[in-house]
């Protein structure tokens, strides 16, 4: 029996962990009992109750969990690490080791790339899993500790010495699916109304994803890395009609309305995304769903093929309008790449959606105004701006991180803590606050977020969600809600921060 808990950080993420879907999945299928402890404190109750107690949700969350374990006490423990929740989910292995004395497994990509954070001498943590994690994670489960030696792709403590296993080969992903993990999550919590999902469009739904892995090789992205774990990183992806009957059951079962293609390069394979939007239409899925992919990696005709399938929302990582910049994360897409992508999707009245980045090394003033110039020409529905941020396991990080960060350092990657970092991440050449950019920004681009989500609410795929879903009043407390909150916004602005 293992229990894979979800951590602390992620008390309020709208998105499921899909890893935990995937491995509960696979080990389930062999015959290994499996939980998920995955705890959401309803906000508004627990910041009441956390007036009184002072704690945050975070400790709230880790206090669930400990319950959890002092009562079942499973004798195998999971836990996926990021590099922003190291700090945190470390202090919670060493409580869960005052309680009893459970295996406790890492996993992930902070896990991954900096093992070494994990496993040392007097470490809570017994093993790292090492990049995919299906199979590995079933072998240790049924091997002993004395044959861990036998298993690829962990590391380990012995003797007082690391032991790092030879890496393991990469799966045949093409049956590889959640299957009936969903059943071991809130999926209320899940599925009610957000705008996380397609980003800005208030709907019912899941993301999902038909393959994994990345050819391409980006400065900023630690997936080739990872990947290359396994001795060579390529696209792999899963069978179609796995992907179809998926929806189908989130349909019949949980009465989804959307869904979002999470692939990193979901329209690599165009004769494949015709066929899923052919096996779309055949199977009746009527659902609407967005994706995201690269610029230079669709066409109009392709385009035009996932609207008419329920596509509303196409999203690309544009990063910068700076051909400079653009070669310095090696991104391998090219301006004139962009204009087209969006002109064919604003020719079809699809929605777009712009992921931008600031902090590019080397970027300076001149590179910025270039952004601006190209945002005005292709004109995005949605924009977010987000600074360049050099994670570890990144070829960025390497080159421009010196000297690296030390664990206590971890908590400056969350956006709440780069403005602490002062020039630890600063990559640019420029001299401007980049946090106020990205306020500016943000001030100048929200009254047109907002008329884009009012106008698409009135789109004629929006109206026919709404109206053929089961949860129409469920949609209209949550319209109510998100207005409530913009006015509450807006009162904020006004008279604490005179905005």
């Amino acid at each position: 029996m293992i229990t894979l808990i979800c951590s602390p950080l992620n008390w309020d993420s709208s998105f499921m962990p899909y890893h935990y879907l995937y491995l509960g999945n696979y080990i389930g299928n062999r015959g290994i009992q499996y939980n998920i402890f995955d705890y959401h404190p309803n906000v508004y109750c627990q910041t009441i109750k956390n007036i009184f107690t002072k704690k945050s949700m975070i400790e709230v969350v880790e206090e669930k969990i400990l319950t959890y374990l002092r009562e079942h006490k499973p004798p195998y423990i999971g836990l996926a690490f990021y590099t922003t929740d190291y700090n945190i989910n470390m202090e919670l292995c060493r409580k869960i080791k005052q309680i009893y004395n459970p295996i406790i497994i890492a996993g992930n990509v902070h896990s991954s790339v900096m093992y070494e954070d994990l496993i040392f001498e007097h470490s809570p943590v017994d093993i790292v899993i090492r990049g995919e994690g299906e199979q590995t994670l079933f072998e240790v489960l049924k091997t002993s500790k004395t044959n861990w030696k036998n298993v690829d792709g962990i590391v380990f403590f012995n003797k007082g010495k690391l032991v790092i296993n030879k890496n393991r080969k990469l799966l045949d992903s093409s049956n590889i699916e959640p299957g009936k993990a969903y059943e071991k999550l809130d999926m209320n919590y899940y599925i009610r109304p957000t705008t996380s999902i397609i980003r800005n469009v208030l709907t019912r739904g899941v993301g999902i994803y038909t393959g994994r892995g990345c050819p391409f090789n980006c400065t900023f992205c630690c997936a080739n890395m990872l990947w290359n774990i396994h001795g060579k990183n390529f696209l792999r992806t899963r069978k179609l009609e796995s992907v179809i009957n998926e929806l189908l059951f989130l349909k019949k079962r949980y009465k989804i309305d959307s869904f979002y293609i999470m692939d990193e390069t979901f329209t690599m394979d165009k004769e494949r995304v015709f066929k899923f939007c052919r096996l779309l239409k055949e199977n009746k899925v009527n659902l609407i769903w967005a994706a995201e992919t690269r610029a230079n990696l669709v066409t109009k005709e392709l385009l035009s093929k996932m609207k008419n399938a329920g596509c509303v929302q196409i999203e690309f990582g544009v990063e910068s309008g700076s051909k400079k910049c653009l070669k310095e994360i090696n991104k391998n897409v090219k301006v004139e790449d962009v204009k087209n992508a969006f002109k064919w999707a604003k020719e079809l009245k699809m929605r777009t959606f712009a992921n931008m980045l600031i902090n590019i090394p080397g970027e300076t003033e001149n590179d910025l105004k270039l952004n601006d110039k190209l945002l005005e020409e292709i004109q995005p529905t949605e924009i977010v701006h987000s600074i360049t941020t050099p994670y570890p396991g990144t070829q960025m990080y390497e080159k421009y991180v010196n000297p690296k960060l030390i664990k206590e350092e971890y908590p400056l990657l969350l956006s709440e803590g780069r403005s602490s970092g002062g020039n630890r991440f600063r990559m640019c050449k420029h001299n401007l606050d980049l946090n106020m950019i990205l306020k500016d920004i943000t001030n100048k681009n929200r009254k047109w977020y907002q008329l884009s989500f009012i106008s698409f609410s009135f789109m004629p795929q929006y109206l026919n969600m709404l109206l053929c879903s089961k949860f129409r009043l469920t949609y209209l407390v949550s319209f109510n809600k998100l207005f409530f909150d913009n006015i509450m916004g807006r009162l904020r602005r006004k008279f604490l921060v005179g905005k």
